[in-house]
């Protein structure tokens, strides 16, 4: 009986021990490897929860934390569109690929130990730095890798997810300049860091990410210097300098923004080819399609097959090329690059309620550290930003990226350690 109790409590150490192990697994192979952050790691999250148990006191945890118990309520909800979803087979793939992901900022609220922390950030920037330098040297043409082009020198993972991901680096090593009592040389070295990872930004054809950088930044600085005149002066000097450096030096950046103004023009003449165009051909087609039904929306995973649909009516057949819809071979995408609009097309306005009702318990959930507070807004503000132009958290990559760093954060914020802050750093 003895042997059996010690074996079952050797068997959920163990398991406790490989969910933080995987975090920091999971952190370095996040901008790396997308089968291993969408679909192989929280499978193993999920069985070793499960080996873990306690699940009584896990829940007692959860059921505390508003944030997720607001994140569980918007899952549910989606969960119950399924009865009114007309194609009930993706509706229910989606619905997995939510829950396998979703499911992960409850197993590290409830199981991380506050020894990983670190250890889950210095893995996260080992990783983005590996891949910047990759990066780099694609762009500089020093060397080819997996057919990346110079043009959108993102070396793992789509450009516009990568961005997302940079812009998140960039603030958090711009929150740990400002909080972090480290030895000159470690400031140095985080500061070079800051710097060659906003130039790879800028090389970088992902705009969601340069406009999420500069929207977080300036919100980080207000925040941190309580914005007055003089700081904000500074602050917009410094991204005004950014811009300036980017417009003059990367000619990705120099072409995208001329493309965007250009793609605009064509969208006022009724031509609406190109990224920008497609977007507006998607957000036409969403509004007719929350029009008709604004409460109950067409179910979780059945975008797609509502636009389908709706485009083979003919006033919005000229819309049907931005999922790249095709008679003969099906639509290629299934979101309409607005997670606002995704969210009101899926589960209608109950569904962009709870949505918003989860970012509102995010960025109000109390941090009992300084780090964890600024690297919840900053993570909130990208969110809310990159829902505009991306299904953010419809697509793989950005919704892991979001929801492991929301766990991670959420765990952290309970924490009431500062060591290796400065005293301005509760200011």
């Amino acid at each position: 009986m003895i042997s059996s109790i010690n074996i079952n409590r050797d068997i959920r150490w163990l398991a406790s021990l490989g969910i933080n192990y995987l975090a920091i697994l999971y952190a370095f192979l996040l901008p790396i490897s997308v089968a291993f952050s969408a679909h192989t790691a929280p499978i193993l999250f999920i069985f070793l929860w499960i080996l873990e148990g306690g699940f009584r006191e896990k829940w007692k945890k959860i059921s505390k934390c508003k944030t997720l118990m607001a994140l569980l309520y918007y899952l549910l909800y989606m969960s119950f569109s399924l009865l009114w979803a007309e194609d009930l087979y993706e509706g229910i793939h989606r619905l997995k690929l939510l829950w396998t992901i979703f499911v992960i900022p409850f197993i590290l609220y409830t199981s991380l130990k506050p020894a990983f922390v670190e250890k889950i950030f210095m893995a996260f920037i080992s990783s983005m730095a590996v891949s910047e330098l990759i990066s780099y040297g694609i762009y500089f043409h020093l060397w080819h890798f997996r057919d990346v082009s110079p043009q959108n020198p993102s070396p793992f993972i789509h450009h516009i997810a990568y961005s997302i991901l940079l812009a998140f680096t960039i603030l958090l090593l711009a929150i740990r300049i400002l909080l972090h009592n480290d030895a000159p040389w470690k400031r140095v070295l985080m500061s070079l860091f800051f710097l060659t990872a906003t130039g790879n930004l800028f090389i970088n054809g992902g705009r969601t990410g340069q406009l999420a950088f500069l929207i977080g930044f300036l919100v980080l600085m207000f925040l941190y210097f309580k914005m007055n005149a003089k700081s904000f002066t500074a602050s917009v000097g410094f991204l005004v300098l950014i811009l300036l450096t980017a417009w003059s030096f990367s000619p990705n950046f120099h072409h995208k923004i001329n493309q965007g103004f250009k793609e605009l023009h064509d969208i006022s003449k009724g031509d609406f080819k190109g990224s920008l165009g497609a977007r507006a051909s998607m957000a036409v087609v969403s509004f007719e399609l929350i029009r008709r039904a604004p409460l109950s929306g067409y179910g979780v995973g059945n975008v797609r097959h509502a636009y389908l649909k709706l485009t083979k009516e003919k006033p919005f057949q000229k819309y049907a090329y931005a999922m790249h819809i095709h008679p003969a071979h099906g639509p290629e995408h299934d979101h309409v690059h607005n997670q606002y609009l995704q969210t009101l097309v899926q589960g209608g306005l109950p569904a962009l309620f709870l949505l918003l009702l989860f970012f509102y318990r995010f960025a109000r959930e109390p941090m009992k550290n300084p780090e964890a507070h600024y690297l919840k807004i900053a993570l909130v503000t990208i969110a809310l930003v990159a829902s505009f132009p991306e299904g953010f958290l419809y697509v793989n990559v950005s919704a892991a990226f979001f929801y492991f760093m929301a766990g991670v954060l959420l765990f952290y914020g309970r924490s009431a350690s500062s060591e290796g802050f400065s005293s301005s750093s509760t200011a």
